[in-house]
């Protein structure tokens, strides 16, 4: 992110910088790179036969350019939810604790998920995020525990191939 928009005052938008220096950083985004530019190739198609284009430089925007209206993106967003026969109460900010969630319970390091966050620190994502920390405490109880046993599985069935042998 290089600008965030402050607001927008008789018709003009008011930009400015990020909130802090975490929050300017290049994060990967697989299969979206595809989406977004299909949505390029259909938001050139609009500027160019817009009878007025304000060139903001802006991802997302109007049919003409212009900021998007907060009314409008919930609005949208809320169709969106019952489309895809999700809650209304789903609020917009709540994907970006969806995807923190689902790195790290995909077994994403919680420093990259901080990372992708913009968090300062480490700390700062294993607070937010300590019921998922909570659920993996479990599943790494129960992956040590396999490991644990692993060996000593194996060598016993090693021992027993052996022991005939070793009595002849």
């Amino acid at each position: 992110m290089r600008r965030t928009l402050t607001g927008v005052k008789q018709q003009a938008p008011s930009f400015g910088g990020p909130k802090s220096e975490t929050s300017r950083r290049t994060i990967a985004l697989a299969d979206a790179v595809d989406i977004l530019r299909a949505h390029k190739a259909r938001q050139d198609s609009e500027q160019a036969s817009a009878p007025v284009w304000a060139d903001n430089d802006l991802v997302f925007c109007s049919h003409l350019g212009t900021p998007l209206m907060q009314r409008n993106v919930i609005r949208d967003f809320k169709a969106a939810l019952a489309r895809a026969g999700l809650p209304g109460s789903v609020r917009f900010h709540d994907l970006r604790h969806a995807h923190a969630t689902n790195l790290l319970r995909g077994g994403v390091s919680l420093k990259v998920a901080s990372d992708r966050l913009g968090h300062s620190a480490i700390g700062i994502t294993a607070d937010l995020y300590q019921h998922v920390a909570a659920d993996m405490d479990v599943e790494a109880a129960e992956r040590a525990a396999s490991v644990m046993r692993g060996p000593r599985k194996e060598q016993s069935e090693k021992q027993s191939r052996l022991s005939p042998a070793i009595r002849a």
